[in-house]
């Protein structure tokens, strides 16, 4: 494509816009080969797949970052018990302290 099309000619087609850019230029200038058309049908399927997979990606990113949230509330939860239950204990021992000095 890259030899038949100078508009293609230093494309980077590792990324999915190179490749909607040449599909583009393409279907302008001629119906692509038989050939091609079977490749492009097979890149737009996969872009369909990328698409849907990087939407659950996000779906999955999301949800971690609420489970995260919940656990830092709840470690902000159980260490505010765990201070009352020092004060707790801290009376306790003074409380028992003063009993046996009566």
């Amino acid at each position: 494509m890259k030899g038949k099309y100078t508009e293609l000619q230093f494309s980077d087609f590792r990324y999915k816009l190179t490749w909607e850019k040449a599909i583009n230029i393409i279907q302008l200038k001629q119906q692509p080969f038989d050939e091609y058309q079977g490749i492009f049908a097979e890149i737009e399927a996969s872009f369909q797949q990328l698409d849907q997979k990087l939407a659950e990606g996000k779906h999955l990113v999301e949800g971690i970052n609420l489970i995260a949230d919940d656990l830092e509330q709840l470690t902000h939860e159980l260490e505010g018990e765990a201070s009352n239950l020092e004060i707790e204990v801290q009376l306790a021992s003074e409380h028992r302290q003063q009993g046996e000095l009566n």
